[in-house]
């Protein structure tokens, strides 16, 4: 099976899943299209694939043919409406794999103005996390959305494993301790 078909496959398995958890008709829209597309893209890094990701915007920017990284988004002022991973020079989001002129075209009369595409070549997630808690409203973590990938066994590949890092709360803790 190829990857796009996997991709598809695993989309409507994790809806499945999440319609059933939490009684949303999208359940990986509805604020959490960002936390879907990092957990999407850990994925791909351990399948050492290549992506990138796009924002859906109505924020003009100067010259959207400049790729921008999440910290350049979140300086503009991005307004996040939309975020996808692309794959192959495919979009996939809730809805599976859709055209930037099926995402323009859904999201324009709800947004009540012109829709631009800004992508974002930067893979660096912490930086990302911050954008898409800024300018989504997320109520899935991409944790959890990583666990249930790796939950069904669609894709083959290996997680690197995680290292444990210490949150500034931590170090004020082991601060106040040996002080």
């Amino acid at each position: 099976m190829e990857l796009h078909d996997k991709l598809l496959k695993l989309i409507d398995k994790l809806n499945d899943i999440l319609k059933h958890e939490t009684l949303s008709a999208y359940p990986l829209a509805s604020g959490n299209c960002g936390m879907f597309a990092i957990a999407l893209s850990q994925v791909m890094d351990a399948m050492d694939i290549d992506y990138s990701f796009k924002i859906f915007t109505t924020t003009k920017h100067p010259d959207t043919s400049i790729p921008l990284s999440w910290n350049d988004a979140i300086e503009h002022k991005i307004i996040g409406n939309h975020v996808c991973i692309c794959i192959d020079g495919k979009n996939y989001d809730a809805l599976g794999s859709v055209s930037d002129e099926a995402l323009m075209t859904f999201f324009s009369p709800f947004l009540l103005k012109d829709c631009h595409v800004v992508v974002i070549p930067d893979k660096n997630i912490g930086d990302m996390k911050d954008y898409i808690q800024e300018q989504t409203t997320p109520w899935l973590s991409s944790d959890y959305l990583l666990e249930l990938i790796t939950d069904t066994h669609i894709l083959d590949f290996t997680l690197p494993e995680k290292k444990e890092k210490l949150t500034e709360e931590d170090y004020k803790l082991l601060d106040a301790l040996f002080s």
